[in-house]
Formats: C-alpha cells, structure tokens, sequence
C-alpha cells in the first residue's frame, strides 16, 4: 500500500467536507427552523474534517509518515489499507451529499424537513464509516 495514496485521499475528502460543510452552512441559515439533525450533521461533517485535517498535516511530515508506514505487512498494514478504503468509501458518500446539498440549495421551498429525510441515509453511512475509521483498533508488534 502507498503512503502517499492516503494522503492523496485524505486531501480529497478534506476538500470535499469543505464544500459540504459550507453548502449545509447556508442551507441552515436559509431554512427557517433548521432541525437539529441538519445542525447534528454539520457538526459531524466539519469534525469528520477537522479529523482529515489532522491526518493530513500528520502525513505530510516525510518523518511522520515514514515512522507511521515502516512496516506495511501483517495487522499494521492491513490497517492503513483498512484506513484508506474508509476514506475512499467517505469521499464516495460525501460527493453524493454535495451533489444532493447542491441541488436542494437551488430550491427556494426546500424545507429542513425535507433536507434531512433526503440525505438520512447518505449521511449515516458517512457518520458510520468515519466512526470505523476513528475507532479502528491497531494491534501492537513487538520488536
């Protein structure tokens, strides 16, 4: 597995989240009453960021990423390969979002009812994998 191919991803779905973010943004501040689940998910979207962020800055220090990929065989590799199909998997689901968002910011009667029953789904998958992501367990090899 590259190293680079999960920065490559990482800076994918940062920018991605960007404009999800952003485009819930308005969204709730054009929805009058926005419901809590709108807010919940903007919230979740810029933590999921923020996390990506984090990995980014992370990865980007040639030291940092050498020392986290020395060994790519074995639980530690399957990790970051693990790692890697979950940001795929969340760019997939978020591009899905932004396109659904982007339409329904172009519809002056949209309701915030009607946001969230429209991207229930997508967004719980999202939530679901970046959860998986965050919580995966890595098993410790001795040297």
């Amino acid at each position: 597995m590259d190293p680079l191919s999960i920065l490559s991803a990482t800076g994918t779905a940062i920018g991605i989240t960007k404009n999800v973010a952003e485009t819930l943004s308005t969204l709730i501040a054009q929805t009058q009453n926005a419901d809590r689940s709108l807010e919940q998910l903007y919230r979740e979207v810029t933590d999921f960021e923020g996390v990506l962020q984090r990995m980014n800055y992370d990865f980007s220090d040639q030291q940092m990423r050498a020392a986290a990929f020395e060994t790519q065989t074995g639980n530690i590799g399957g990790h970051w390969n693990d790692v890697l199909q979950a940001i795929l998997k969340c760019n997939e689901r978020l591009e899905e979002l932004e396109k659904l968002l982007k339409r329904l910011a172009g519809n002056s009667s949209v309701t915030s009812n009607k946001i969230v029953k429209g991207f229930s789904s997508t967004s719980r998958l999202v939530i679901s994998i970046s959860s998986r992501a965050r919580s995966k367990p890595t098993k410790k090899t001795s040297r």
